[in-house]
Protein backbone atom coordinates (compact mmCIF):
# COMPACT_ATOMS: atom_id res chain seq x y z
CA UNK A 1 0.00 0.00 0.00
CA UNK A 2 0.96 3.71 -0.32
CA UNK A 3 1.02 5.84 2.28
CA UNK A 4 -0.64 9.00 1.60
CA UNK A 5 2.14 12.41 1.33
CA UNK A 6 0.47 14.09 4.56
CA UNK A 7 0.82 10.90 6.61
CA UNK A 8 4.62 10.43 5.20
CA UNK A 9 5.34 14.51 6.02
CA UNK A 10 4.03 13.58 9.09
CA UNK A 11 6.11 10.61 9.96
CA UNK A 12 9.08 12.31 8.53
CA UNK A 13 8.90 15.26 10.93
CA UNK A 14 7.96 13.22 14.32
CA UNK A 15 7.86 9.15 13.70
CA UNK A 16 6.24 8.57 16.82
CA UNK A 17 6.23 9.13 20.50
CA UNK A 18 7.94 8.10 23.55
CA UNK A 19 5.82 7.84 26.78
CA UNK A 20 6.10 10.61 29.12
CA UNK A 21 5.32 14.49 28.82
CA UNK A 22 3.61 15.79 25.64
CA UNK A 23 3.27 12.13 24.39
CA UNK A 24 -0.36 12.51 23.33
CA UNK A 25 0.13 16.05 21.76
CA UNK A 26 -2.16 15.00 18.16
CA UNK A 27 -5.59 16.64 18.28
CA UNK A 28 -8.08 15.24 20.71
CA UNK A 29 -5.10 13.84 23.05
CA UNK A 30 -4.00 10.83 20.70
CA UNK A 31 -0.44 9.60 21.02
CA UNK A 32 1.53 9.27 16.89
CA UNK A 33 2.32 5.65 16.52
CA UNK A 34 5.91 4.32 16.00
CA UNK A 35 6.15 2.87 12.91
CA UNK A 36 6.93 -0.76 14.48
CA UNK A 37 3.51 0.21 16.17
CA UNK A 38 1.70 0.53 13.29
CA UNK A 39 2.57 -2.45 11.68
CA UNK A 40 1.48 -4.37 14.08
CA UNK A 41 -2.10 -3.02 15.17
CA UNK A 42 -2.51 -3.37 11.25
CA UNK A 43 -0.85 -6.87 11.04
CA UNK A 44 -2.88 -7.64 14.60
CA UNK A 45 -6.18 -6.13 13.02
CA UNK A 46 -5.73 -8.28 10.14
CA UNK A 47 -5.43 -11.28 11.80
CA UNK A 48 -8.54 -10.93 13.81
CA UNK A 49 -10.23 -10.01 10.86
CA UNK A 50 -8.96 -13.33 9.03
CA UNK A 51 -10.16 -15.30 12.49
CA UNK A 52 -13.76 -13.76 12.31
CA UNK A 53 -14.71 -14.15 8.60
CA UNK A 54 -13.18 -18.13 8.89
CA UNK A 55 -16.12 -18.23 11.23
CA UNK A 56 -19.38 -20.14 10.28
CA UNK A 57 -21.97 -17.60 11.05
CA UNK A 58 -19.92 -14.90 9.62
CA UNK A 59 -21.48 -11.75 8.07
CA UNK A 60 -19.60 -9.81 5.84
CA UNK A 61 -21.58 -6.31 5.98
CA UNK A 62 -21.98 -6.97 10.15
CA UNK A 63 -18.56 -8.03 11.04
CA UNK A 64 -15.71 -6.08 9.35
CA UNK A 65 -12.92 -5.45 11.73
CA UNK A 66 -10.11 -4.19 9.98
CA UNK A 67 -9.34 -3.59 6.30
CA UNK A 68 -5.97 -3.70 4.50
CA UNK A 69 -6.30 0.17 3.22
CA UNK A 70 -6.49 0.87 7.04
CA UNK A 71 -3.58 2.97 8.05
CA UNK A 72 -3.28 3.27 11.98
CA UNK A 73 -1.54 6.36 13.09
CA UNK A 74 -2.62 7.63 16.39
CA UNK A 75 -3.49 5.72 19.91
CA UNK A 76 -5.23 6.44 22.83
CA UNK A 77 -1.43 6.04 24.81
CA UNK A 78 2.19 5.31 23.31
CA UNK A 79 1.68 1.55 24.25
CA UNK A 80 -1.96 0.77 23.59
CA UNK A 81 -3.41 -0.92 20.87
CA UNK A 82 -7.35 -0.82 21.78
CA UNK A 83 -8.19 2.05 20.10
CA UNK A 84 -6.36 5.01 17.98
CA UNK A 85 -7.28 6.82 14.91
CA UNK A 86 -6.84 5.08 11.38
CA UNK A 87 -6.54 6.94 7.78
CA UNK A 88 -8.86 4.87 5.50
CA UNK A 89 -7.21 4.45 2.42
CA UNK A 90 -10.02 3.67 0.03
CA UNK A 91 -12.14 7.22 1.26
CA UNK A 92 -9.38 9.35 2.86
CA UNK A 93 -11.04 9.71 6.01
CA UNK A 94 -9.69 9.43 9.64
CA UNK A 95 -11.67 7.55 11.31
CA UNK A 96 -11.89 5.78 15.29
CA UNK A 97 -11.12 2.21 15.94
CA UNK A 98 -11.62 0.73 19.48
CA UNK A 99 -11.63 -2.88 20.43
CA UNK A 100 -14.97 -4.76 20.25
CA UNK A 101 -16.74 -1.82 18.63
CA UNK A 102 -16.82 -2.24 14.66
CA UNK A 103 -18.61 1.53 13.64
CA UNK A 104 -15.41 3.26 13.11
CA UNK A 105 -16.76 6.86 13.68
CA UNK A 106 -15.44 8.98 11.42
CA UNK A 107 -13.03 12.16 12.82
CA UNK A 108 -12.15 14.52 9.75
CA UNK A 109 -12.80 13.93 6.28
CA UNK A 110 -9.27 13.57 5.44
CA UNK A 111 -5.75 14.02 7.24
CA UNK A 112 -5.31 17.27 5.88
CA UNK A 113 -8.72 18.35 7.55
CA UNK A 114 -7.59 17.09 10.89
CA UNK A 115 -4.15 18.71 10.73
CA UNK A 116 -5.86 21.60 9.41
CA UNK A 117 -8.79 21.48 13.14
CA UNK A 118 -5.04 21.03 14.65
CA UNK A 119 -3.67 23.93 13.57
CA UNK A 120 -6.37 26.36 14.23
CA UNK A 121 -6.57 24.82 17.95
CA UNK A 122 -3.42 26.01 18.44
CA UNK A 123 -3.14 29.46 16.17
CA UNK A 124 -6.99 30.36 18.28
CA UNK A 125 -7.27 28.16 21.23
CA UNK A 126 -10.27 29.50 21.88
CA UNK A 127 -12.10 28.62 19.36
CA UNK A 128 -13.62 25.13 18.93
CA UNK A 129 -12.51 22.71 19.65
CA UNK A 130 -13.04 24.43 23.23
CA UNK A 131 -9.60 25.09 25.51
CA UNK A 132 -7.77 23.14 22.38
CA UNK A 133 -4.34 24.07 22.67
CA UNK A 134 -3.49 24.54 26.08
CA UNK A 135 -0.14 24.06 28.11
CA UNK A 136 -0.40 21.86 31.14
CA UNK A 137 2.85 21.01 33.29
CA UNK A 138 4.79 22.11 29.98
CA UNK A 139 2.99 19.76 27.77
CA UNK A 140 0.54 20.14 24.97
CA UNK A 141 -3.05 19.33 25.60
CA UNK A 142 -6.19 19.19 24.08
CA UNK A 143 -9.64 20.07 25.94
CA UNK A 144 -10.60 21.53 28.81
CA UNK A 145 -9.76 20.87 32.76
CA UNK A 146 -12.02 18.70 34.06
CA UNK A 147 -10.75 18.91 38.02
CA UNK A 148 -10.68 22.47 39.10
CA UNK A 149 -7.12 21.78 40.53
CA UNK A 150 -5.78 21.21 37.35
CA UNK A 151 -7.31 24.29 35.83
CA UNK A 152 -4.76 26.44 37.98
CA UNK A 153 -2.18 24.75 35.89
CA UNK A 154 -3.27 25.13 32.36
CA UNK A 155 -2.34 28.11 30.82
CA UNK A 156 -3.19 29.03 27.10
CA UNK A 157 -0.64 28.75 24.61
CA UNK A 158 -0.11 32.23 23.71
CA UNK A 159 -0.18 33.13 27.29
Amino acid sequence: MRLPEELRALWRLNEGVAEGKGSVFMLGDWALMTLPRVSWVHRNGMEVQKEWEEEEDHDPEEDLHWQPGWIPFCSFAVDDETYGLYLDGATGEVRKWYEGNEEHDSIADSLAAYLEEMTDGLEQPARPPAGAGLLRNRALHWGVPILDEDAEVWKPLNG
